[in-house]
């Protein structure tokens, strides 16, 4: 698997805000929490969540800086996030976040998510 394909593939699908398609990346039982909000469970609520993330921004970008696996099927991204407010006002802030994958999607090559965590303070965002 290459990872730093992935990934970018991965953060274009967040990057052109469509909820639809990041929803796609998770397994039906999947969860999406995001900052410190409570998480989002399955396919329906993560579109849900991300879709009234993506209606409160004019653009999304994203810059991967680290990235780290483990043998346990777990991924760990560090990076900067660019928010374009509606406003006009950009804010960029620093994440991290954890993925974890089904064991079945890695031996398939075609991962899908179990479980995605981005911890970002989002404060500055929504003030």
């Amino acid at each position: 698997m290459n990872w730093n394909t992935y990934l970018g593939e991965f953060y274009d699908v967040i990057d052109t805000m469509n909820a639809h398609s990041f929803a796609e990346r998770f397994s039906e039982s999947g969860s999406f929490k995001f900052a410190n909000h409570p998480p989002a469970v399955g396919r329906t609520a993560i579109a849900q969540v991300a879709q009234g993330v993506f209606e409160q921004l004019e653009a999304i970008g994203h810059q991967v800086t680290n990235t780290g696996l483990n043998s346990d099927s777990h991924l760990f991204v560090e990076g900067m996030v660019i928010y374009s407010r509606k406003d006009g006002k950009k804010i960029e802030l620093p994440f991290a976040c954890v993925f974890e994958f089904t064991a079945e999607s890695l031996k398939l090559k075609r991962p899908l998510i179990e479980n995605y965590r981005s911890y970002v303070d989002a404060t500055p965002l929504f003030s």
